[in-house]
């Protein structure tokens, strides 16, 4: 212990002797450092973290498989029952659904999202309340089931954080909901923004009650692992599908919870964004590996005089492990600085809805603590581990003859030190590609036509209150007089009713199967068909374009034939050679057909990144007996929205002062919204490229001066015998982009391999994009190029007479 204590001393007395030396070699370990400490801060939070509940490995969610392959993260409530008398699987098995309730009575009413849950559920998951207590089984009872655990933010704004809130009342639908407890802050199960947990009786009281979908949660019993429960399930159902052919030959699929916190996409995207950051990390051990190489050919004597003093070879190796690592520390220190700035920043700017489940805070909290230790001893092991290597090899008598700088160990050492350069400007180049890609497809993306003019465009959306609003008469009266007051307002030319807006769509059908009269069945090739419920009006204040037929009209009432209008793509489908106009379709035997009145301009109802030509219809409002409880208002301006956005909402409190609007936001906000989880990969992206871009500079430049200053002798005499500057330029910089020009083709056929991983988070754009490697390309070329240009400038300005002094 004491000569690792000597050691370490030793190494920080030679490091203050060199600050600058220091200072660079530190700042390149904290850079890299620093933004994979700050990547898997995020990284962690969002994939990795284990969810804040009782053994959450144990927690499985319960699918529904579909004949044809489909999965729904869902079943119905019936099945969840029969589910819960299989204790040979589970010890616990429990259910919930998402609702939302109109608040009044404290200020200006609103919408509280609500999670419906089977009073096990918040035992099950062993998150215990801040205040009171959860659901017990008696509260799902009726004339119990009335009442509320409320969410940390709820309490804090309705009761002011007092303790006295349990057992106080809310107003929710014009009915009181007594208050049994307070969760804990974060808690947010199982969607983001829940507010409110109210019981679901396990009991269904009516058939439509039983039918209705909810998701299943359950826990493994106590020895068995999820193989052989998958196996016992598959079991169970096909005893259930033979004693109930209702079931139709659904299946029932295990699923990890944590696994459900985030979709396949983010996902995926999360772990190529950590390992590009590794990509950084090497480059800085590269620039660090570089700079110790440098510094140990520069105390190469001295190392003779101990070795001749009597250490050895080991002893000289640990000292140099030693002065590495401490550079590590200070690096890893410097770094975790850096982190602390940077996760305050990127958690501000990370997408709160990226994951389904409670996004964890994203902080540098203990495990990310332990990740920046663990890359301190990493980087510090292979930073000193070249120069160690080098010290071995190194023939200590000739050292202490003072004709240590042979010209094979020179050329042996320079030989390393370009190879470090050589790899780091492959992996810039890689990472270049890659964020050059990623500028490429949002680009693209930013410049697709929605299909409609999202300009002067706003959408209103709001659910009536069930308890005023629960007849379709009532809502439809409602409705037609709250549009009314829409089109008086100043600034507002035309307004519109539907059930979605995009680019978040009205809804879609799963598992389609079409019947075309005259043709027969056909399978729809989408696992699912958008559709939207709209108004005549909607084409119109939408400016989508009618390319055939008509729009909806007086003549689409109910009992009149079912009217429909479909897409292009959907038209181009089913009757590439005719028109569609006049045909009909349905979904069932039991449907009703479905005449096509026209044909509309494709949408992207779903989002700017649906594949081109997704298959969308239209059904009129007007043919509906049960109208929506869910309610779009599309209204188009004359003036910029911005002045008529507090008028729509006036409206609606004038004509329902309990009535609270759900969003009111502009088009183009929504299609910005839309783009935020793009926009975010590639900020990250783009800052993974620009610091290997700085790193690799900085290692060129770093192999370039040293390589001046070992050749100043030589310089000197070319230019005494009348060399030019441009011919030293030349030489310098020549030599310098020779390592570029290798690193770049290495880089690039790394990056013909490696971009392919990134594609499902390109749009538009090939990940072997010709345009994008070739501008990479010279983008680092023309960095590099200034790194080489800078020592050679100072190599002409050697004066002959002193280089030749020089010894």
């Amino acid at each position: 212990m004491q000569p690792l204590w000597q050691d370490l001393r030793h190494g920080a007395r030679m490091l203050m002797k060199q600050p600058g030396f220091t200072l660079l070699a530190v700042l390149t370990l904290a850079l890299g450092i620093g933004i994979n400490t700050t990547i898997f801060s995020v990284v962690d939070a969002v994939v990795w973290r284990p969810l804040p509940f009782k053994q959450p490995d144990r927690l499985v969610m319960l699918w529904t498989d579909l004949p044809d392959g489909v999965k729904l993260n869902s079943m119905r409530a019936e099945s969840w029952l029969e589910w819960r008398k299989q204790s040979q699987i589970f010890s616990q098995v429990e259910a919930h659904t998402t609702k939302s309730y109109v608040a009044t009575g404290s200020g200006e009413a609103e919408t509280l999202n609500a999670s419906a849950v089977s009073p096990g559920l918040l035992a099950m998951l062993g998150v215990q309340p801040q205040l009171g207590r959860t659901l017990q089984p008696q509260d799902a009872e009726p004339g119990n089931d009335q009442v509320t655990v409320i969410s940390h933010q709820l309490w804090q704004r309705y009761f002011g954080g007092s303790p006295d809130a349990v057992g106080k009342t809310l107003t929710l639908d014009e009915q009181n909901w007594t208050v049994l407890g307070v969760m804990p802050p974060g808690f947010s199960y199982p969607r983001q923004r829940i507010q409110l947990w109210v019981p679901l009786s396990p009991q269904p009281r009516t058939e439509n009650e039983a039918r209705a979908r909810v998701d299943v949660v359950a826990r493994l019993r106590d020895g068995l692992g999820l193989s052989a429960a998958q196996a016992e399930t598959k079991a169970i159902v096909e005893r259930l599908n033979q004693d109930q052919p209702r079931r139709n030959g659904w299946g029932t699929s295990l699923h990890r919870l944590d696994e459900q916190r985030v979709n396949s996409g983010p996902r995926r995207a999360m772990l190529l964004l950590f390992g590009a950051v590794c990509f950084v990390l090497l480059i800085a051990c590269a620039n660090a590996a570089n700079l110790l190489l440098a510094r140990a050919a520069a105390r190469e004597k001295e190392i003779a005089v101990r070795a001749a003093l009597g250490a050895g070879r080991f002893r000289l190796l640990q000292q140099l492990l030693a002065e590495s690592m401490l550079l590590a520390l200070l690096g890893g220190g410097v770094g975790g600085l850096l982190a602390l700035w940077g996760v305050d920043v990127l958690s501000r700017f990370t997408p709160k809805d990226i994951t389904f489940l409670m996004l964890g805070d994203i902080s540098v909290n203990g495990r990310a603590l332990l990740f920046t230790l663990g890359l301190c001893l990493f980087t510090g092991l292979v930073c000193g581990l070249l120069p160690a290597m080098r010290v071995a090899r190194l023939d200590l008598n000739q050292l202490l003859k003072g004709t240590s700088r042979s010209a094979t160990g020179d050329r042996r050492h320079n030989r390393l030190r370009r190879g470090l350069v050589v790899v780091e400007v492959a992996l810039s180049i890689i990472l270049l590609i890659g964020a050059g890609l990623m500028i490429r497809s949002f680009v693209r993306l930013i410049n697709v036509a929605p299909g409609y003019d999202p300009q002067n465009l706003v959408a209103m959306t709001l659910t009536p209150a069930p308890a005023r609003y629960a007849a379709p008469a009532v809502r439809q009266t409602f409705y037609e007089q709250l549009s009314e007051r829409l089109r008086a307002v100043p600034g507002v030319a035309a307004v519109s009713l539907a059930n979605g807006i995009p680019p978040r769509g009205g809804g879609f059908s799963f598992s389609v199967e079409l019947e075309i009269e005259g043709r027969g069945k056909q399978k729809h090739p989408d696992e699912l068909l958008p559709f939207n419920q709209v108004d005549s009006n909607f084409f119109q204040v939408m400016r989508i374009p009618l390319l055939r037929g008509r729009s909806f009209n007086a003549e689409d009432l109910p009992g009149t034939p079912r009217s429909t209008i479909i897409n292009d793509s959907m038209a181009r489908y089913y009757w590439p050679d005719a028109d569609a106009v006049g045909k009909r379709f349905r979904f069932g035997d039991d449907s009703p057909w479905l005449t096509v009145v026209g044909v509309a301009g494709d949408v992207k109802s779903m989002g700017l990144t649906d594949a081109h030509g997704t298959m969308e219809l239209y059904y009129p409002r007007s043919q509906s007996k049960t109208l929506s409880e869910y309610a779009a208002f599309v209204i188009r301006t004359t003036v910029p929205p911005a002045m008529v956005m507090d008028a729509l909402r006036q409206q609606v409190f004038a004509l329902d002062r309990n009535q609270p609007v759900a969003t009111l936001e502009t088009a183009t906000q929504m299609l910005d919204e839309s783009l935020t989880e793009s926009r975010y990969y590639l900020l990250l992206m783009a800052l993974f490229a620009g610091c290997a871009i700085l790193l690799a500079a900085i290692g060129l430049y770093g192999v370039l001066s040293h390589l001046v200053t070992q050749r100043t002798q030589e310089i000197g005499i070319r230019l005494a015998l009348g060399a030019l500057t441009q011919d030293v330029l030349r030489l310098i910089v020549g030599q310098g982009m020779k390592l570029v020009g290798l690193g770049v083709v290495l880089g690039l056929i790394g990056a013909f391999a490696l971009t392919r991983l990134i594609s499902s988070l390109l749009f538009g754009v090939k990940a072997a994009d010709p345009l994008t490697f070739f501008v990479a390309s010279m983008l680092l070329i023309a960095v590099a190029l200034l790194a080489c240009w800078i020592p050679a400038r100072r190599a002409t300005k050697v004066d002959p007479i002193i280089a030749l002094r020089c010894e």
